[in-house]
Protein backbone atom coordinates (compact mmCIF):
# COMPACT_ATOMS: atom_id res chain seq x y z
CA UNK A 1 0.00 0.00 0.00
CA UNK A 2 1.04 3.28 -0.81
CA UNK A 3 1.11 6.04 1.60
CA UNK A 4 0.88 9.96 0.06
CA UNK A 5 -1.19 12.74 1.08
CA UNK A 6 -2.49 15.42 -0.68
CA UNK A 7 -2.82 18.80 0.52
CA UNK A 8 -5.60 21.24 -1.50
CA UNK A 9 -5.89 24.41 0.59
CA UNK A 10 -9.86 25.28 -0.93
CA UNK A 11 -12.69 22.63 -1.14
CA UNK A 12 -12.42 23.69 -4.89
CA UNK A 13 -8.82 21.73 -5.30
CA UNK A 14 -10.48 19.34 -3.01
CA UNK A 15 -12.67 18.27 -5.35
CA UNK A 16 -10.48 18.77 -8.34
CA UNK A 17 -8.49 15.85 -6.81
CA UNK A 18 -11.34 13.59 -5.38
CA UNK A 19 -12.52 13.56 -8.94
CA UNK A 20 -8.96 12.62 -10.72
CA UNK A 21 -8.42 9.73 -8.01
CA UNK A 22 -12.03 8.58 -8.18
CA UNK A 23 -11.30 8.50 -12.19
CA UNK A 24 -9.20 5.35 -11.32
CA UNK A 25 -11.13 3.72 -9.34
CA UNK A 26 -13.40 1.43 -11.59
CA UNK A 27 -16.42 0.96 -9.35
CA UNK A 28 -19.49 3.11 -10.13
CA UNK A 29 -20.24 6.37 -8.65
CA UNK A 30 -23.04 6.93 -5.98
CA UNK A 31 -24.03 10.44 -5.18
CA UNK A 32 -25.51 11.17 -1.91
CA UNK A 33 -27.35 14.24 -1.22
CA UNK A 34 -27.80 16.16 2.41
CA UNK A 35 -30.87 17.22 4.03
CA UNK A 36 -31.04 21.18 4.83
CA UNK A 37 -34.16 22.32 7.10
CA UNK A 38 -34.51 25.60 9.12
CA UNK A 39 -36.71 24.55 12.22
CA UNK A 40 -38.82 27.34 13.85
CA UNK A 41 -36.45 26.94 17.27
CA UNK A 42 -34.71 30.46 16.76
CA UNK A 43 -37.38 31.92 13.90
CA UNK A 44 -40.82 31.60 15.47
CA UNK A 45 -41.72 34.03 12.08
CA UNK A 46 -40.31 32.14 9.67
CA UNK A 47 -38.17 34.89 8.63
CA UNK A 48 -35.27 33.48 7.84
CA UNK A 49 -36.89 30.45 6.41
CA UNK A 50 -38.48 32.55 3.61
CA UNK A 51 -35.15 33.67 2.81
CA UNK A 52 -33.19 30.74 3.02
CA UNK A 53 -34.20 28.57 0.61
CA UNK A 54 -33.55 24.57 0.43
CA UNK A 55 -31.63 25.78 -2.66
CA UNK A 56 -29.78 28.83 -1.08
CA UNK A 57 -28.59 26.33 1.56
CA UNK A 58 -27.49 23.67 -1.12
CA UNK A 59 -24.99 26.10 -2.53
CA UNK A 60 -22.94 26.48 0.73
CA UNK A 61 -19.59 24.88 -0.21
CA UNK A 62 -17.72 26.74 3.01
CA UNK A 63 -14.41 25.17 4.57
CA UNK A 64 -15.42 23.62 7.65
CA UNK A 65 -18.71 21.78 6.45
CA UNK A 66 -19.91 18.86 4.71
CA UNK A 67 -20.79 19.28 0.69
CA UNK A 68 -24.38 19.18 0.21
CA UNK A 69 -23.64 16.66 -2.55
CA UNK A 70 -21.12 13.71 -2.07
CA UNK A 71 -20.20 11.24 -4.53
CA UNK A 72 -18.92 7.67 -3.35
CA UNK A 73 -17.69 4.88 -4.90
CA UNK A 74 -16.42 1.27 -3.02
CA UNK A 75 -13.21 1.22 -1.77
CA UNK A 76 -13.21 5.16 -1.35
CA UNK A 77 -11.08 6.31 1.35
Amino acid sequence: MQCRNILAATNKLVDEWDSKIQAMNPFPLHSHYSVNELYEVDDPHNTLRSMLSEKVLNSFDHSGYPPHKLNLKVNDI
